[in-house]
């Protein structure tokens, strides 16, 4: 009757540590994906990580730029002002521009030389009123135009217009008087123009001119 247990004993013996053995395995395989696992997840959690770093790092270069050109663009601090172009050399510019289409009889840039609202004494005897609104003063400067473009023997240009003794004197930020002498051999042409800043571009708002012979001319 010891035979069985005899025979049994070698065989339960082996059954029992194939099974701790089996145990340990599985224990073994369990702790290796386990730690595959928390690697697994700890690359991905680095991962992201890094993916929302650089998603915050491009958001905020992203608004640094826009707070930048915010800046930029807005309106000066208090205490300080934003550059502002010398008025004299935008009246000398308007002036320059409006003599040079007056001499080459340029109609379109001259007549855009004057506001809406300006006025304009002529010098002659023949037109002593005073001429109001751009179309009064366009009706007669296109009568002046034709009859210079008749009598000229060429062109352009048509006129010589050489400003002598240019005085400008500022009016606050956004007006300027502009005076000047034109000579002849016949006769001495005082000028005045008064400017007005609209938007930005010098534009006449006042012409006034007449006209004195030299004693000596011929009459």
């Amino acid at each position: 009757m010891s035979a069985p247990g005899y025979l049994g004993e070698p065989i339960a013996r082996p059954l029992a540590l194939h099974a701790l053995d089996t145990s340990a395995v599985r224990g073994a395989a369990r702790d290796r994906r386990t730690r595959r696992s928390r690697h697994v997840s700890s690359r991905s959690s680095t991962r992201r990580r890094s993916s929302s770093q650089a998603w915050v790092s491009a958001w905020l270069a992203v608004l640094a730029v826009l707070a930048t050109a915010a800046i930029a663009c807005g309106p000066p601090a208090r205490g300080l002002s934003a550059p502002v172009a010398d008025p004299e050399v935008g009246v000398r510019a308007a002036l320059s521009g409006f003599l040079t289409a007056f001499e080459n009889l340029a109609w379109e840039s001259f007549r855009a030389s004057f506001a809406e609202d300006a006025c304009v004494f002529f010098p002659s005897a023949r037109t002593p009123e005073r001429f109001c609104g751009r179309r009064a003063i366009e009706a007669r400067f296109a009568q002046v135009f034709d009859q210079e473009r008749r009598a000229a023997a060429s062109g352009p240009p048509y006129l010589q217009l050489h400003p002598e003794e240019l005085a400008i004197q500022l009016v606050g930020t956004t007006g300027a008087i502009a005076s000047f002498l034109l000579r002849n051999q016949e006769r001495v042409a005082r000028r005045t123009i008064v400017f007005r800043n609209d938007q930005g571009r010098w534009r006449i708002v006042h012409l006034h001119g007449s006209n004195v012979p030299w004693p000596d001319a011929p009459r």
